[in-house]
């Protein structure tokens, strides 16, 4: 699941746009070359180590933190 990203005004970061279950758009700053490995391997640790295991999670899942716990909850 990719994602859209903006430019930022340093050539080696972006800002990734992921939206989550519900549509709301989250932004994650991320070095450029590591997103060209996410989108070559799906390998999001390997990728992003220095992101959060959250972000990660929202990343691939389109979950966050607040949402599994709502689902964990209530599944439906």
């Amino acid at each position: 699941m990719i994602l859209k990203y903006r430019r930022t005004s340093s050539p080696d970061k972006v800002i990734l746009l992921t939206d989550d279950i519900h549509g709301i758009e989250h932004q994650i700053w991320i070095y450029h070359k590591d997103m060209i490995h996410y989108m070559d391997t799906q390998d999001v640790e390997k990728s992003f180590p220095y992101l959060t295991q959250d972000e990660r999670d929202l990343i691939v899942t389109g979950y966050t933190p607040e949402q599994w716990q709502d689902f964990v909850k209530n599944p439906k």
